[in-house]
């Protein structure tokens, strides 16, 4: 047999591979990540039934419901989620009729899923959510929600008893709207969760929910990620985190909070007494910032989770959390992700010797 018969064969393998490395790469990802398998696989709807087994999902659009399907809305409520899907074209009929479905007893947890650049009405849906509706969730990000939508949400609020979790992510709330959403918390018992990261609130608007977390005695989780509070408005819910006992979770990345803003929350954290998360990733708090976290995290004994990620605190940084964690026995999880620690530091063979759940 001659050399050109055996390069014939190997040119042809190679040739093969070449094809196939692109789907080899997908397969190795998808073994690699569970989440991202579920999500070329099945869409975002497989993501919540593999991920959330308990919740089913009943993806409806709500346009072409008859009256037999909207009898089976009570039971689909009851069993768990309830996803309609509203076109641009029908927004306003499939309020107006999708209102008028629940019984009352049901507790259906509705999202609404909406792509358009039209200003919606908002008062359709809130005049039921007054009246008719019994909803637990409400999730409307990405609507284009400005001040008045967000005011008329906050009228709801005011006298709404069902709903305890209202995702308003990516909207255009502002310093008014969260104004007004404020005053609604001050009198409102059932809300448990507010999501309103990415709505254009600066510190003006996070004082004005500071100054309702003070009265406010159901909040649980507070999200204001990717917005621009700056160390003003760190240092106004710090100062309500001073007298809040119900607070769990808050989430204020990517706020510019810096060392000012970290500082007025590790003097928080020395007192309270209800926090178990707080996310403060990409906030440029420094080494300054993250020394005077350590030292709360000596005293505090609440905290389970810290998220530092990237926030330029150095092999400093990390040798003053280490002392910490020396003391601390709540904190459970830390990110400290992106923060040029040096690999040889002293400060992580102390992090890794302890009981945290160290990302590095």
């Amino acid at each position: 047999m001659s050399d050109t018969d055996d390069i014939a064969p190997l040119e042809l393998w190679f040739d093969i591979c070449q094809h196939l490395l692109p789907f080899i790469c997908v397969l190795r990802l998808m073994h690699a990540s569970p989440f991202l398998r579920h999500a070329l696989l099945y869409g975002r709807h497989g993501i919540r039934k593999h991920w959330f087994p308990d919740v089913p999902v009943r993806n409806i659009r709500v346009e072409d419901i008859t009256e037999k399907t909207s009898c089976d809305l009570g039971r689909w409520g009851q069993l768990g989620f309830v996803c309609f899907v509203l076109s641009e074209e029908t927004y306003l009929m499939s309020y107006q009729r999708l209102c008028g479905l629940f019984n009352p007893k049901s507790k259906p947890t509705l999202q609404i899923s909406l792509n358009t650049r039209r200003m919606l009405d908002w008062t359709v849906l809130c005049e039921n959510l007054n009246t008719g509706m019994f909803l637990t969730s409400l999730d409307i990000i990405r609507n284009n929600i400005d001040t008045e939508g967000a005011a008329a949400l906050a009228e709801v609020l005011k006298v709404n008893t069902s709903l305890t979790s209202l995702n308003l992510f990516n909207n255009w709330v502002g310093n008014e709207g969260a104004a007004a959403l404020a005053k609604a918390l001050k009198v409102n018992t059932s809300l448990t969760s507010l999501d309103l990261g990415w709505n254009n609130i600066d510190s003006k608007g996070a004082g004005s929910l500071a100054e309702a977390l003070q009265v406010n005695a159901s909040l649980t989780n507070l999200n204001l990620n990717q917005n621009n509070i700056g160390p003003e408005g760190a240092i106004a819910l710090a100062k309500a985190l001073q007298v809040n006992a119900s607070l769990t979770t808050l989430s204020l990345e990517w706020n510019e909070i810096g060392p000012e803003g970290a500082i007025a929350l590790a003097e928080a954290l020395k007192v309270n007494t209800s926090l178990t998360r707080l996310g403060l990733r990409w906030n440029e708090i420094g080494t300054e910032g993250v020394t005077a976290l350590a030292e709360a995290l000596k005293i505090n004994t609440r905290l389970t989770s810290l998220d530092l990620h990237c926030n330029e605190i150095g092999d400093a940084g990390a040798i003053a959390l280490a002392e910490a964690l020396k003391v601390n026995t709540s904190l459970t999880s830390l990110d400290l992700c992106g923060n040029n620690i040096p690999d040889g530091s002293s400060a992580l063979d102390i992090l890794f010797s302890s009981n945290v759940i160290l990302y590095v």
